[in-house]
């Protein structure tokens, strides 16, 4: 009996959820035909558990092959084609791409004028994405400090590597009357006959250590201002007879090339070199060994004193290891700057590359990676940046130093 009352109860059960059901939306597929999707749905705050610890996500890394396959890298020299900085750009040019990952193509653009601080500025300012290349003679602390057309930091840019530190000697003409610079000390205020270097503006590297000279040394040494400097400025000042001397890195290895007899005939020497022996110096084709005896800062020490050979230094700092440098734009990225560094170490270290150099600039490599000249020569240098602007100021006081801090 109670069965029967029960079953009619059922029915009515049955077709209300059914009606429910319904009115809801249908009749739902199973729930094996539906794999759930998982949703970041934010959890209400709870006042009794701690904030959730936020995840690291790992930077995607750096694929430089992708980054630099199918480009071009622009390589800009700073001084005209056929100098020093110009060749030196080239022969790194006509060997980087086989050392880039992605082997990108390499062209040389020249980017010269301002004794090179026009193209010191336009890679200071040019994109980030390494595929813009300074490779420069003279961009250094103390043309940063005193040219006036250097609008840039190096603080700020990112060194690659430097290879070439300067042979910078002053050459002097058959007709000058002293032997070599020592012959000249004193001969200033005694009315010694006269000689002429140049200089392309007063306020430049050039003049602040060639005034120091004059002064410390008494020299009979007058500047020719306006006429450019530079390998292949020097080299037609002495064919134009514009200058007596003139200081440069090229002419010892290039004037046996491009001016056969000049130094085996005499119509040039060396006249004083400027920089310390420690300098490894090939010999000339024509002549041989550079001369032991015309160091600029044995003859200063001899004649003015060790005060006088630390603020020789401290002003010619332009020789050091970047005197031919490798630059990266301000806001390189870590990744990119290390692509570059590894590349420019392993090139320049390649008997190909080797080969190459000693073919074409015929000078010895001395290498500096970029790690060190940026975590060890910069800084040791800005670390003294005061010191360094004080004898700036003092050698040059009507030129326009930069303050820097």
């Amino acid at each position: 009996m109670r069965k029967r009352r029960l079953f009619p109860l059922l029915i009515i059960i049955t077709t209300v959820v059914s009606l429910v059901i319904g009115a809801c939306g249908g009749t739902p597929e199973p729930v094996s035909k539906v794999e759930p999707v998982a949703t970041a749905v934010p959890s209400a705050p709870q006042a009794t558990s701690a904030p959730a610890k936020p995840v690291d996500t790992p930077a995607p890394s750096f694929d430089a092959a992708a980054h630099f396959k199918g480009k071009t890298i622009r390589i800009y020299a700073n001084f005209p084609p056929g100098g020093g900085a110009d060749l030196n750009a080239r022969v790194i040019a006509r060997n980087l791409g086989d050392f880039v990952p992605g082997n990108p193509r390499v062209v040389v653009v020249s980017k010269h004028g301002a004794a090179g601080q026009i193209g010191g500025n336009y890679i200071y300012n040019a994109p980030p994405d390494g595929l813009h290349m300074g490779v420069f003679t003279g961009v250094h602390v103390p043309a940063m400090i005193m040219s006036p057309g250097a609008e840039y930091d190096l603080r700020e840019m990112r060194p690659v590597i430097g290879w070439q530190p300067a042979l910078q000697f002053m050459a002097a003409r058959e007709d000058v009357p002293y032997d070599s610079i020592e012959d000249a000390v004193g001969q200033g205020s005694k009315g010694g006959e006269r000689v002429t270097m140049p200089s392309s503006v007063i306020c430049n590297t050039t003049s602040l250590r060639y005034r120091w000279l004059i002064d410390t040394l008494d020299l009979p040494m007058d500047i020719a201002y306006g006429v450019p400097t530079g390998h292949v400025a020097i080299t037609r000042a002495f064919d134009q007879d514009l200058v007596d001397v003139g200081s440069t890195s090229t002419g010892w290895f290039d004037w046996p090339n491009i001016r056969p007899g000049w130094w085996k005939d005499g119509y040039v020497r060396v006249w004083m070199v400027e920089v310390d022996d420690s300098r490894k110096i090939n010999p000339n084709t024509e002549i041989g060994d550079m001369p032991t005896d015309r160091y600029a800062i044995d003859i200063i020490r001899e004649h003015a004193g060790e005060e006088a050979v630390a603020t020789w230094i401290a002003i010619t700092a332009d020789n050091g290891p970047m005197w031919r440098s490798w630059w990266l734009p301000k806001g390189s990225s870590d990744e990119i700057t290390k692509a570059v560094r590894d590349a420019a170490w392993e090139m320049m270290n390649s008997k190909q590359f080797q080969d190459d150099f000693e073919r074409l600039i015929q000078d010895s490599l001395t290498l500096n990676h970029g790690d060190v000249l940026e975590n060890e020569y910069l800084k040791g240098i800005f670390d003294n940046i005061e010191n360094v602007v004080k004898s700036i100021k003092e050698i040059s006081p009507e030129c326009d130093i930069k303050e820097i801090s």
